[in-house]
């Protein structure tokens, strides 16, 4: 099977451009353009269709550093986008690749690739309130903090330091 494949391509290599013509060009010519048809609209779809009906928002980290190659990856994993590599095929053709900002984002499954790009272009970060109540000492509000999927509460201890873990009381 694959010899005889081997063989039928070598044949056409070699074959004058008439013999192509006559033998081959209109069958050739007829599934390179259905490819052409498929692969383009395989892009467009992917580009220009969201993924699913899913209002909930996931809150998406760009970490700065990060190129869209891994950012497409991260998407793909977390369900947001279907294939990763069409995600940079479209940062790249819309002249997005030095514009993607690092941040938090609010993005769903309802959204396509560009409104995703514009998200992280525009620097349009999540916002989020923070109600810390009165009496709270620095354990409280990191573990309130870590609560809310913001940060580690080591990370508030140890900004602050180890002298006002507690609080005072008096």
């Amino acid at each position: 099977m694959f010899h005889n494949t081997l063989i039928n391509i070598l044949n056409y290599c070699f074959l004058s451009r008439h013999e192509k013509t006559s033998r081959y060009g209109v069958g050739v010519k007829k599934i390179i353009l259905i490819s052409t048809v498929i692969l383009v609209g395989f892009c467009v779809w992917q580009i220009y269709f969201s993924i699913g009906s899913n209002a909930n928002e996931i809150i998406f980290r760009v970490q700065k550093g990060q190129g869209s190659d891994e950012i497409g990856r991260n998407l793909q994993n977390e369900g947001l986008i279907l294939w990763s590599p069409i995600f940079r095929l479209y940062v790249l053709l819309s002249g997005s690749v030095g514009n993607l900002q690092a941040g938090a984002y609010a993005l769903s499954k309802d959204m396509n690739i560009p409104q995703i790009v514009q998200k992280f272009t525009s620097g349009d970060i999540s916002k989020e309130s923070v109600t810390i109540i009165e009496g709270w000492n620095l354990r409280d509000i990191g573990l309130y903090f870590e609560n809310k999927g913001m940060f580690q509460a080591e990370e508030v201890w140890k900004i602050t330091g180890p002298e006002n873990f507690y609080g005072s009381y008096s």
